[in-house]
């Protein structure tokens, strides 16, 4: 045994601290860990090892735990190793399947155990003897009781005929650290674009994940703070990957019924559940868009057929001798937006009340045939060409009159139907305003 080498290099390892990093040295004591992965089989490997030179083995014993955790610091494999055969190193080996997106870290933690005795036979006197020999010329044991207070080496002869052995313990002298890190290949997770429907229209979402197998789903969606009109994202389908936004609801923002912008935009997020229990938020855009130019329609009434014409004997002439197929025909309205939005029922009053004006109220006496007649029954020609080409030229006379009576009327017209529809929710967008 090479007695000062030895102990002096349990001094140097009692006073040194290894660095944090994959392998760390302390004279002639190694210690490292070291993790990789294996994407062919999806497992990690953590390997961690404690040396000692070959000159020092016989004098000390490694030492070498490991533990390996994952990024939210569960523990997920450990194991401990003590060198008891005299190999000169202790080490441990960890497999396990690797989870994704996920970055795992091995701490190997480095010890070294000095046994400061061997044996031997005294054979000088009879009885022969067994003697321990204990080289503690640093002090590292301490024999309380026994009466030993100086270094070098002590006898312990056994009395009699009987073997007595006393070896130290174990003087633990120290502890050092090494890490290594490997990662898993993260998931790929894609969301569905920013997109804008209609009011009232469905909008389908869905999230695609490749890489690993969720556990769970859960779709949400968050407005603008002070937005008003009741902001709301129903969800057909809320912890599947796909779903649809049944019946996109505008709000208003800011809060003002002439004011608020036509677009309304949601943020739409994705919550996904790994299968390694991670959470992955994705986002995107729903703007819900409330325009329409023209929301409804309401076209005058249509005057459809002609006059009967015939010659007239006495006067030799031809002349507009009755209505003949004239008739007034009121049309319907025609509203833009779909029954599913919420501005349907608003623009429908507020259409149904012009065709009301046409049929009984302040526009019911424009485009009569009894007008229309005031103008053609006075008509003669001698030929049958020139009555229809003065018809013609009268009721196109007439027609410019009666629109230009409209449209001084009109924005009475608007106004009176304003007054019908403005109460009516959502009080936002389609109301008067003041124009009329």
């Amino acid at each position: 045994m090479k007695k000062s080498r030895t102990l002096a290099l349990f001094a140097m390892i009692a006073c040194c601290v290894f660095l944090a990093s994959v392998r760390t040295n302390a004279q002639s004591v190694t210690g490292f860990t070291d993790l990789s992965y294996d994407d062919l089989t999806n497992t990690v490997i953590a390997y961690s090892e404690t040396d000692t030179d070959y000159d020092v083995g016989g004098d000390y014993t490694a030492y070498v735990n490991l533990v390996v955790r994952d990024d939210n610091l569960n523990v997920v494999a450990s194991g401990t190793r003590m060198d008891g055969e005299g190999f000169g190193y202790a080490s441990v080996t960890l497999q396990f399947p690797g989870s994704p997106d996920t970055t795992y870290t091995g701490t190997g933690t480095h010890k070294v155990y000095a046994f400061f005795y061997y044996e031997d036979w005294n054979y000088d006197y009879y009885p022969y003897r067994r003697v321990l020999y204990y080289y503690d010329n640093w002090y590292f044991g301490f024999f309380g009781g026994l009466g030993i207070d100086y270094p070098w080496y002590y006898y312990f002869p056994s009395p009699g005929y009987g073997f007595r052995t006393r070896p130290t313990s174990q003087i633990f002298l120290g502890t050092t650290r090494s890490f290594d890190s490997a990662s898993t290949p993260g998931v790929s997770i894609s969301i569905t674009p920013s997109q804008t429907v209609k009011d009232g229209e469905t909008a389908s979402l869905s999230v695609t994940v490749t890489g690993d197998t969720p556990t769970a789903y859960k779709w949400g969606y968050s407005s603008p703070r002070g937005a008003a009109n009741s902001p709301q994202v129903s969800f057909s389908a809320a912890t599947s990957a796909s779903t649809d936004v049944t019946a996109a609801h505008w709000f208003a923002n800011p809060d003002s019924p002439c004011g608020a912008s036509f677009n309304a935009p949601y943020t739409i997020s994705c919550v996904i559940t790994l299968s390694n229990g991670k959470k992955k938020t994705l986002k995107t855009t729903l703007t819900v868009n409330a325009f329409w130019s023209p929301a409804g329609d309401t076209p005058p009434p249509t005057i459809t057929g002609g006059p009967t014409i015939a010659f007239n004997t006495a006067s030799n002439l031809w002349v507009v001798a009755s209505s003949g197929s004239l008739a007034r025909v009121t049309t319907s309205a025609t509203i833009y937006i779909p029954s599913s939005s919420q501005f349907y029922n608003k623009t429908l009053t507020h259409e149904n009340r012009h065709v009301t004006q046409w049929s009984s109220g302040m526009l019911s006496d424009l485009l009569l045939v009894s007008s229309l007649m005031t103008q053609l029954s006075p008509l003669t020609d001698a030929t049958q060409a020139g009555l229809m080409t003065k018809i013609n030229n009268a009721s196109l006379t007439w027609f410019n009159g009666q629109e230009s009576i409209y449209n001084s009327r009109l924005p009475a017209a608007e106004k009176d139907a304003y007054n019908v529809s403005d109460p009516i929710a959502p009080q936002y967008l389609y109301q008067n305003c003041g124009r009329y």
